[in-house]
C-alpha cells in the first residue's frame, strides 16, 4: 500500500490547522510603526479607494503630521512602501480588519513552507531532507514571529524563495528562457512588498555570467519578466510621489531610506565587468578563480590602506550584523548597555543573525564537500546569502526596534535548506546518531535553554547574546573537526553539537514571537483605549497607540522630529486657536514639558498598561 499520498494529506491538513489557530491566536495589535504604515496604506485603498491618508494635512499642514513614513505627494500623504501589500489585502478589509495583513502573512507562510520542501527537494532529491528543511524553518529560525505580523516579510520571502528555485532551473535546462522570464517576474513581485528585492538581480546576474551556458539568454528573459513590474512601481511612484523612480520611497530622507544603498549595490552591479572578463578566461581555458581570489586579496589590502576608516567600518558592521551585536553604537534613548555586558534594543535582547541561528556553524562541513551538483547549488546559496547580507553590513543598519535581523530573512530558508542537508550528510557518516536522536537533542536542548532562561540567576538577554555565540563556537569547532578527522565518531559528535544549536535556535525563535506578541497585545489595548479620548483632537502618540486615528475625519496623529525631537509650536498654536485638542501620549510628555508646554489631565481619560495621555493646556 502506498502511504505516500496519507501523509501527504495528514501534513497538508496539520499545517491548515495550525495556520488557523495561529490567525485565531495572533494578536492583531501592532508591533511598530512600519506596521501601522503598511496597515492605514491597505485600509485607505479599502475604504477610499486612494493610495492617500489626510491626517488632516491640509486642515494643519506641518511636518509633524507626516507622522515619520509618511510623505506629501500629488495625492496628499501617502505610505512611504510599496503599494503591494495594500493592492493585496484591500479586498478582505472590510472582513478582516486589523488582522487582514496576518492573514495574507500566514497564507504566503504556508506556501513559503511549501516551496522550501520542494526547493531543497530539487536540489538534493532526499524527501526526508526536505521535510527537515520546512520543519527546521518553522521551529529553528525567526520566521514565525514575521507570519503572525502585518509587515509584509512572509510575502516577499515566498515571491524572492520562487525567485531562486525558477532561477536554479534555468541555469540546470537546456533553453531556460521561461524559467528566466518567470524569475524576473518573480523578483518584480518581491519589490512590489519589499524594495530590497532589487538585491537578487546582483547575485543572479553574477552567476549567470560566470556560470549559465547561454548567460545573454537567460539575462534578456530575466529583464524581460522583470519589466513590467518595473514600469508598474514607476507609475504607482508617479501617482503617489511624483517620482518615477521604481525605487523611491518619496523622500530622499526618512528613517529606512533605501538610498542608503544605492551606492553600495552600484559597486556591486561594477563587479560584474570583472565577472564578465572571467567569463572570457574561462571560455579560453584559463581558470578565472585564482584571478579572483587574488583580485580580492588585493582589493581588500588596498581597502585596509587607503580608505581605512571604510575598512574598520565594514569590517564591524560584519562582526556586529552578523555575529554579535552587543558591539552596535546607536545613540537613541531606547539601546541600553546592561550591567551583565548584554544590549537592549528598547527593551529587547536583539540578536545578529548567528546569534539567532547558531547553526550556521555547520556551514564549516562544506569545506569537505565534493565537487557536483551539490555543491555547485550550495555555491549558489552562499552567493546569494553574502550578496543579499552586503548593503546591510555596509550600512551597518540593524533594523532597529526588534529581536533579530529581520532584513535576512529572504535568505533563511536557503541556508536551512543547505543546513539540512549537511546535517543529513553528517548522519550519513555516522552510526551512532540517526534523525530521530537529532530531533531529540534540538527538543531536549529548547527545553534546557527555556530552563536556563526562565529558573536560573543568568538574564534572558544574556543567553540570547552570548550563550548563543558559545553554541556557535561549539558548532563550529565540532564541524572542523569532522571535516578534518573523517571519523564516525568526530560527525557524531558534530551531528549532536548541531541539535544543541537547532534547539537553542527554537528556544530563541519561541523567545522572539512571544515577546513580538506581547507587546503587540499591550498595543492591541492602547488601540482600543483610543477611542475614549475626546476628540475632534490632534493626537501626538506612537501610530502603535493610535492606528485607527488615520481613518477618522477629526482624529489625526502627529509626531515630533524624528531626529531632533522637536515639536511644532507652530502647530500647536494653530490647533489651539481651533475647536480641535491636542492630545500627547505617555511616549512624548517628556518632550513637550522640555520645550515649555504645559500640559493637563483628560476628564475621564483611561489608560492599559502604562499607555495614557494628557491635554495640552492651551490657557497656559
Amino acid at each position: 500500500m502506498n502511504l505516500a499520498p496519507i501523509r501527504t494529506a495528514v501534513l497538508a491538513a496539520t499545517a491548515l490547522s495550525l495556520a488557523v489557530a495561529a490567525y485565531v491566536l495572533a494578536s492583531p495589535g501592532f508591533f511598530i510603526i512600519d506596521e501601522v504604515i503598511y496597515f492605514i496604506g491597505a485600509d485607505a485603498l479599502a475604504r477610499d479607494g486612494t493610495f492617500s491618508i489626510q491626517n488632516g494635512i491640509e486642515t494643519f499642514p506641518s511636518e509633524d503630521m507626516h507622522a515619520w513614513l509618511l510623505v506629501e505627494g500629488p495625492l496628499g500623504l501617502t505610505p512611504q512602501y510599496p503599494i503591494g501589500t495594500s493592492l493585496l489585502v484591500w479586498p478582505v478589509m472590510w472582513l478582516l480588519g486589523a488582522k487582514s495583513l496576518i492573514f495574507a502573512n500566514i497564507l504566503f507562510g504556508l506556501l513559503t513552507s511549501y516551496m522550501t520542501f520542494r526547493l531543497s527537494f530539487y536540489m538534493f532529491r532526499d524527501r526526508g531532507v526536505a521535510l527537515a528543511a520546512a520543519l527546521l524553518l518553522a521551529l529553528g529560525t525567526f520566521w514565525l514571529e514575521y507570519v503572525v505580523g502585518h509587515w509584509p516579510h512572509s510575502i516577499s520571502m515566498f515571491f524572492l524563495l520562487c525567485a531562486f528555485s525558477l532561477f536554479l532551473r534555468a541555469m540546470d535546462s537546456e533553453d531556460g528562457l521561461v524559467p528566466a522570464l518567470a524569475s524576473g517576474a518573480m523578483i518584480g513581485c518581491g519589490i512590489f512588498f519589499r524594495l530590497e528585492a532589487v538585491i537578487l538581480l546582483f547575485p543572479f546576474g553574477a552567476i549567470l555570467l560566470l556560470d549559465a551556458r547561454k548567460p545573454w539568454r537567460l539575462l534578456v528573459g530575466g529583464a524581460v519578466g522583470l519589466l513590467p513590474f518595473v514600469l508598474a512601481m514607476s507609475f504607482a511612484n508617479w501617482i503617489r510621489f511624483d517620482d518615477l523612480n521604481p525605487l523611491s520611497y518619496g523622500t530622499s530622507g526618512g528613517l529606512t531610506r533605501f538610498s542608503r544603498y544605492v551606492g553600495m549595490l552600484a559597486g556591486i552591479g561594477g563587479a560584474l565587468v570583472l565577472i564578465l572578463l572571467c567569463r572570457v578566461l574561462k571560455a579560453k581555458g584559463i581558470d578565472p578563480i585564482k584571478l579572483l581570489f587574488g583580485l580580492a586579496v588585493v582589493a581588500v589590502a588596498l581597502l585596509a590602506v587607503m580608505q581605512h576608516a571604510l575598512f574598520l567600518r565594514a569590517a564591524s558592521g560584519l562582526y556586529d550584523i552578523l555575529i554579535d551585536t552587543r558591539g552596535i553604537e546607536d545613540g537613541r534613548a531606547g539601546v541600553r548597555l546592561q550591567d551583565d555586558g548584554t544590549l537592549l534594543f528598547w527593551g529587547l535582547p536583539k540578536k545578529a543573525l548567528a546569534q539567532s541561528l547558531p547553526w550556521l556553524g555547520c556551514l564549516v562541513l562544506l569545506a569537505g564537500v565534493r565537487p557536483g551538483p551539490e555543491r555547485r547549488y550550495a555555491i549558489y546559496i552562499l552567493t546569494v546569502s553574502a550578496a543579499w547580507t552586503l548593503p546591510f553590513v555596509m550600512g551597518s543598519w540593524h533594523g532597529g526596534l526588534g529581536s533579530n535581523m529581520r532584513y535576512f530573512l529572504p535568505v533563511v530558508p536557503l541556508l536551512v535548506i543547505l543546513a539540512c542537508w549537511l546535517a543529513g550528510d553528517l548522519l550519513r557518516k555516522t552510526r551512532s546518531v540517526t534523525a530521530a536522536h537529532l530531533a531529540g537533542v534540538m527538543a531536549l536542548s529548547a527545553g534546557a535553554f527555556l530552563y536556563i532562561d526562565r529558573s536560573t540567576s543568568l538574564s534572558g538577554a544574556y543567553v540570547h547574546q552570548v550563550v548563543s555565540l558559545l553554541c556557535l563556537g561549539a558548532t563550529v569547532l565540532a564541524c572542523a573537526v569532522a571535516v578534518i578527522g573523517r571519523r564516525a565518531w568526530s560527525a557524531g559528535v558534530a551531528a549532536v553539537a548541531l541539535g544543541v544549536s537547532f534547539g537553542f535556535s527554537a528556544y530563541a525563535g519561541l523567545g522572539d514571537l512571544m515577546a513580538s506578541q506581547e507587546r503587540r497585545v499591550i498595543f492591541e489595548h492602547a488601540s482600543e483605549d483610543f477611542r475614549n479620548l475626546p476628540g475632534p483632537s490632534v493626537i501626538y502618540a506612537i501610530p502603535e497607540e493610535v492606528p485607527f486615528a488615520f481613518s477618522e475625519d477629526e482624529r489625526f496623529v502627529a509626531m515630533p522630529d524624528a531626529q531632533t525631537g522637536e515639536i511644532d509650536a507652530t502647530l500647536i498654536a494653530r490647533v489651539c486657536a481651533s475647536d480641535f485638542e491636542v492630545l500627547v501620549s505617555r511616549a512624548f510628555q517628556p518632550l513637550f514639558v522640555e520645550q515649555g508646554f504645559a500640559l493637563r489631565d483628560i476628564v475621564g481619560n483611561n489608560h492599559h498598561q502604562g499607555v495614557n495621555f494628557k491635554a495640552v493646556d492651551c490657557e497656559a
